[in-house]
């Protein structure tokens, strides 16, 4: 059933009891300001990425305390403090756009076997529980505290170009803000891991031969890459010995032809501290 308030905003009421009786409240479009209703018709599983569950029960305190979110507050482009009916509006809509957020992506979707699908506002509406036009008007305000993105979208057809779903974008502001932005950045490397990892998998079993044939590669590298190492290594230092040695005798025979004189361990000892203090030089 839908209602229309005085202000022109449609209410849709799915549930009996979801949206508290008008009688009660003298709010036509169902807002109680006492008790209100924050979270979408299907609440936030906690089934979800953790990252995105705390940010969706830190922004639920955001209908008692709005100014933790200054620029959300101000949207209405007032110095007053938002209206309850507003801010709850706001909630209930960013708490359904969230639950569809892939944390690959940044994008409120649903994926598909060949992709995924875009939220339609009026299938936001629904699924919230509230009417289109505050839906609208939700959305605005989120996209101009910069929480959210909206990105129209067209694709051409045979009577020229038809707007399509448009693309919308959680930005990491929301999290910067609740300080949830390194454990955001670090959930989606761990996401990415556990994707390639999956993408492999399905590689390997479409080609068993070959994945087989990497993973002996892989092992023969592992095992001979040390012992390489330690070959060149101690090639390395046996070249710096053999040099040492030669500079060692051309200084000898400097020194002999010098002071032919001099005993042949004495020789030796000052070939030594003079090339030991070139070095240092």
């Amino acid at each position: 059933m839908i209602h229309q308030c005085e202000q022109g905003c449609q209410e849709i009421v799915i549930r009996q009891g979801s949206r508290h009786a008008f009688a009660e409240t003298g709010n036509r479009c169902g807002h109680n300001p006492v008790s209100p209703c924050l979270d979408p018709l299907k609440p936030v599983p906690r089934n979800l990425p953790p990252v995105i569950v705390q940010v969706c029960d830190r922004f639920q305190k955001y209908y008692d305390t709005p100014q933790m979110l200054p620029l959300l507050n101000a949207a209405n482009g007032s110095l007053r403090r938002q209206r309850s009916e507003r801010r709850e509006a706001v909630v209930v809509i960013f708490l359904q756009l969230m639950k569809y957020y892939n944390l690959l992506t940044g994008r409120s979707e649903i994926p598909t076997q060949n992709g995924h699908l875009g939220l339609t506002v009026a299938w936001i509406a629904e699924q919230a529980g509230l009417g289109i036009k505050r839906t609208y008007r939700a959305m605005k305000d989120l996209q101009l505290a910069g929480i959210i993105k909206v990105k129209p979208r067209t694709k051409l057809t045979e009577q020229g170009y038809r707007g399509v779903v448009a693309i919308k974008m959680v930005t990491d502001s929301i999290f910067r803000s609740f300080g949830l932005l390194d454990e955001l950045k670090r959930q989606v490397r761990y996401k990415e891991k556990e994707l390639a990892m999956k993408t492999q998998r399905i590689i390997d079993d479409a080609n068993p031969t070959a994945a087989e044939h990497a993973r002996l590669l892989e092992s023969l590298r592992r095992k001979v890459t040390p012992k390489v190492a330690r070959e060149h290594a101690e090639n390395l230092r046996q070249e710096w010995l053999d040099d040492q040695k030669r500079q060692i005798q051309l200084r000898c025979l400097e020194l002999r032809q010098q002071q032919p004189d001099l005993p042949l361990a004495e020789v030796r000892r000052q070939a030594a501290m003079q090339l030991a203090r070139e070095a240092l030089q």
